[in-house]
C-alpha cells in the first residue's frame, strides 16, 4: 500500500510495523489505509514518529489534552536517531522505571524493546 502510494520502495521500520499491526484499528480497511497514506507523505521511510497518534497509543479511552501531549514527547523522544530508554528518560526528566510506567499507561507496546 505504501509503495503503490508513493510510486516507488518504502521502508517501513519494525517499531513503525509492529504499531501498524497491534493497533485495532476500529475503521477498519480505511482508517489504515489514511494512516499509511499520511505516513508516506514525508518520505521513503515509515516510522513510528509519522504514524497517528492512535497507531502508537492503543488506550480504548480518549486522552485529555495534557495526556495526549505526555503521549506524544515519550514517542518524539524514543523515535528519534539512536534513541535508547535511557536517553529517553534522561531528555524526560524520569527514571526508566516511569518511563516504563507511562509506557504501560498509554499502551505503548510497540514502543517497548
Amino acid at each position: 500500500m505504501a509503495e503503490r502510494t508513493r510510486g516507488r520502495p518504502i521502508d517501513v521500520t519494525a517499531v513503525a510495523e509492529r504499531a501498524l499491526t497491534s493497533c485495532g484499528w476500529p475503521g477498519n480497511v480505511d482508517q489504515l489505509v489514511r494512516a499509511v497514506r499520511q505516513a508516506v507523505g514525508g518520505g521513503d521511510v515509515v516510522d513510528v514518529a509519522q504514524l497517528p497518534s492512535r497507531a502508537t497509543g492503543g488506550s480504548r479511552r480518549r486522552l485529555t489534552r495534557i495526556e495526549a501531549f505526555e503521549r506524544d514527547e515519550i514517542v518524539r523522544c524514543l523515535t528519534g536517531p539512536g534513541a535508547t530508554m535511557k536517553m529517553a528518560a534522561v531528555e524526560l526528566g524520569m527514571s526508566r522505571a516511569t518511563l516504563f510506567r507511562e509506557l504501560a499507561q498509554c499502551d505503548l507496546h510497540a514502543l517497548k524493546e
